[in-house]
């Protein structure tokens, strides 16, 4: 009976920490949207508090926007490898400028950094990457233009929450 309790209250309790992490589609739009526009404004704090989660759970323009705060070390530690490792995330949209910019900062690197580089990447693909988060993009027309543009969405709005890494003495690589 006890066993029964136990693992009943923990089935319980297990739904319950997910139905914590369910997202509102609308609302993390509008997150996103103006952690971006911090981030545009020089307000790198704030921008990164709306933006650091949204990267976490997939999001690709907030992954985008944290290679940037990291490489530079804006409101963060600054670090060339967790700003790779956010880019690399990023750069799985297939958007072009961004798979560009890893390559050539990627091709920069040392043997040794390379496979620094492709650890963080095996580890954040684990837990930020698009399979793992549900996250799928293709290109899109943005009207009334004639851009293509590629869209990404969560396939679902529940997500796989994991911690970022804020330096490189709290990776485990």
């Amino acid at each position: 009976m006890f066993k029964k309790v136990i693992f009943g209250s923990l089935l319980i309790s297990s739904f319950n920490s997910l139905a914590n992490v369910s997202l509102d589609p609308n609302f993390t739009l509008m997150q996103e949207r103006a952690g971006l526009k911090l981030f545009e404004q020089g307000k790198y704090q704030e921008a990164f508090e709306k933006l650091s989660e949204l990267a976490a759970w997939g999001y690709k323009d907030s992954q985008y926007v944290l290679a940037f705060l990291f490489f530079k070390g804006q409101h963060v530690e600054q670090s060339t490898l967790i700003g790779m490792g956010w880019l690399a995330m990023a750069a799985e949209s297939g958007i072009e400028d961004w798979v560009n910019l890893f390559d050539k900062l990627y091709s920069a690197a040392s043997k040794p950094e390379k496979l620094r580089i492709d650890k963080i990447i095996e580890v954040y693909t684990a837990k930020y990457g698009m399979q793992v988060q549900r996250v799928t993009c293709s290109k899109t027309q943005k009207p009334p233009s004639k851009k293509i543009v590629i869209a990404c969405v969560k396939g679902d709005y529940f997500v796989h929450d994991y911690a970022i890494d804020l330096n490189e003495q709290t990776l485990s690589l």
